[in-house]
């Protein structure tokens, strides 16, 4: 089953938001991405810190998910020849890090990762018109990397995947 889009909304974390009843880890139990434990015990101390934006979405004004964005660089050998730029070879290319990202488990499969992925790339793209952010880019594992490839249009990085992780990017315009 589809959310109607229309009770679905992001905006930024606020003191008043309680995510503690977020279950974000995998159907198993296990949370291979660290994801819960973010939640948990870093993300409001790292928006509070500037370290990231932490946003929370809402399904009829509860909160279903979170995500937390920050500015970062995706290295040259990274990125697939037909990415770079001709003629300069920077080290690396600007982009924006979907740092970490987490569903409430009875909230999946249900279309709220596509609203994350639009309004993700609608602010890279808003980043972009005033400094540089050519990329989104996201780090997972091989498992998912599938669901990112698929359904956000994400290109796996070129290096091999490093302690079962893979990073993935996405051009911004």
């Amino acid at each position: 089953m589809k959310l109607d889009p229309i009770k679905f909304n992001v905006r930024l974390w606020q003191e008043s938001d309680d995510l503690s009843h977020l279950n974000c880890k995998e159907p198993d139990g296990s949370d291979p991405l660290g994801v819960q434990e973010f939640l948990e015990k870093k993300a409001v101390q790292y928006h509070k810190s500037r370290l990231c934006s932490l946003f929370v979405t809402t399904y009829e004004q509860k909160p279903v998910g979170f995500f937390a964005l920050c500015m970062s660089a995706i290295e040259s050998p990274r990125l697939a020849a037909d990415e770079k730029v001709n003629g300069y070879t920077p080290r690396s290319y600007p982009a924006m890090l979907l740092a970490q990202m987490g569903v409430n488990l009875p909230f999946r499969n249900q279309g709220i990762g596509i609203e994350i992925r639009d309004f993700c790339l609608g602010i890279a793209v808003d980043i972009g018109e005033r400094v540089a952010c050519r990329y989104v880019i996201l780090q997972t594992n091989e498992h998912l990397s599938n669901y990112y490839r698929k359904y956000w249009e994400f290109i796996k990085q070129e290096n091999p995947p490093h302690r079962g992780k893979v990073w993935m990017y996405r051009r911004v315009a």
